[in-house]
């Protein structure tokens, strides 16, 4: 047996072993399971495990530093820190980013396509902006262009143009190519409110047939409205649980519940009930009926709302295996904004693509642009479903403590962005109560960022 393996019999025994630092890997017997005792003790290139530090030299070589043997300060200089592995399958290694995102909007402006226009003879688009309570006129514009880049020139003077912006939403027109190598007139607005680009911006034409509705994941193919995400108990829709522990963590107190009014249903999921409800509520007798009194009844009220993968009936189709794609198709889009600087168009997904460029990483083999990307709901629960409530309960969440990371970006009680769509201007996010729930693009969460190597 090598040197540097000690054996022993228990933790009694390792613990009475005093010569100065141990060995750097020891293996006790009972309970198995094995210490570092060294300090930055690598693991082999073919055997990481969950919670290491991956660093690279500077000529992109990989080494997996042992979560519990880290020193940072100790690390040879020139490595670089790519990140944590953060979830292993067989040969597949998940990477999670270490920095901070802070918090971003998914999209850096509304973008709305206008589409049916008639190129040819005379076409007037009478346009309307939300006014705090409805829908309300701008203004009419007018155009004999016959070609869409005159159509979209014409278009944008006339927005940047006075009283056609009432409300400050910092329109402009703008041409951009889409995935298939065509063109589209988009309309942009800067200024990022809640709800008031959830409707059209056209109100009427002359001919008839144009509109002016959101646009965003149609410049990426993600035309697909709503998508559900089966639960263990059957249920569809928002809310399936991610995280068991946070789940119960924040359903306990008496947060997040609406009072219910009629029976809940058994195969619900959309609106959790918590605790007290649950022990409580004339309208959750069916609910105890199934589960159990108490908490012992809501403890498995809470378990069978926990999202099932593979899903039985196909309902999560666009939400695994697509998060790469999505995020790299996402990435490749930039507009400029009404002051003309360019910028990303949908900032979550950049901000994951450009890993290896933001932090300076040296090229190495899955970890180069184009290998990082947000990953999809499923990738989202491998990884953050077995984190701890603790924002270093995890070896996975110590060693980002160790690589600098934040105290809430190792914390499950804040939200992240997922690449899925949820509607026309919303995506999935994984939700700060534990669960997937989604939100409009305005909101500002999380990014995450990972890589996938293939041992």
């Amino acid at each position: 047996m090598a040197e540097w393996l000690n054996k022993y019999a228990n933790q009694s025994a390792y613990d009475a072993d005093t010569r100065p630092g141990h060995a750097e890997v020891s293996l006790i017997e009972s309970p198995k399971h094995i210490v570092y005792g060294g300090v930055n003790v690598e693991r082999p290139q073919s055997n990481p495990m969950v919670g290491d530090a991956l660093y690279l030299d500077s000529d992109g070589g990989k080494h997996f530093i042992a979560g519990s043997s880290l020193t940072t300060t100790s690390i040879p200089s020139g490595w670089k820190a790519a990140g944590v592995v953060a979830c292993r399958e067989g040969g597949k290694v998940y990477i999670l980013d270490h920095h901070d995102s802070g918090t971003m909007t998914f999209t850096q402006g509304w973008i709305h396509g206008i589409l049916g226009m008639a190129l040819s003879g005379t076409q007037t688009i009478t346009f309307q902006q939300f006014n705090g309570s409805a829908n309300a006129e701008v203004g009419t514009f007018t155009t004999t262009a016959t070609s869409l880049a005159d159509f979209t020139e014409e278009l944008d003077e006339w927005l940047r143009g006075s009283g056609h912006d009432p409300n400050g939403y910092n329109w402009h027109a703008e041409l951009l190519t889409q995935e298939d190598g065509s063109s589209v007139c988009v309309v942009i607005s800067d200024t990022m409110s809640r709800w008031e680009r959830s409707n059209s911006i056209v109100k009427s034409s002359s001919p008839t047939g144009v509109s002016g509705a959101m646009y965003a994941w149609n410049l990426v193919g993600q035309t697909t409205n709503y998508q559900s995400v089966l639960r263990e108990n059957g249920g569809k829709g928002t809310r399936p649980g991610c995280n068991y522990d946070r789940l119960i963590e924040y359903y306990s107190s008496n947060a997040g519940t609406s009072t219910p009014t009629a029976q809940v249903p058994v195969d619900s999921g959309s609106e959790i009930m918590n605790l007290a409800t649950y022990r409580d509520s004339q309208y959750c007798s069916n609910l105890r009926a199934k589960y159990g009194e108490g908490e012992t009844g809501w403890r498995k009220y809470m378990e069978s709302i926990m999202m099932v993968w593979p899903t039985r009936n196909g309902n999560a189709w666009n939400m695994y295996g697509t998060g790469k794609s999505l995020t790299m198709r996402m990435a490749a889009f930039q507009h400029k904004n009404k002051s003309g600087t360019l910028g990303d168009s949908f900032k979550a997904a950049a901000w994951a693509a450009k890993t290896p460029t933001r932090n300076s990483l040296p090229a190495s083999a899955g970890l180069a642009y184009g290998d990082w990307y947000m990953p999809d709901i499923v990738e989202m629960k491998k990884i953050f479903g077995s984190w701890s409530t603790s924002a270093s309960g995890t070896q996975v969440q110590k060693t980002l403590g160790l690589l600098g990371a934040s105290a809430d970006a190792r914390s499950l009680a804040v939200a992240r962005w997922v690449p899925a769509r949820y509607g026309g201007n919303s995506a999935w996010v994984l939700n700060l109560t534990g669960t997937f729930y989604y939100s409009t693009f305005t909101y500002s969460y999380r990014g995450v960022a990972v890589a996938l190597l293939e041992l």
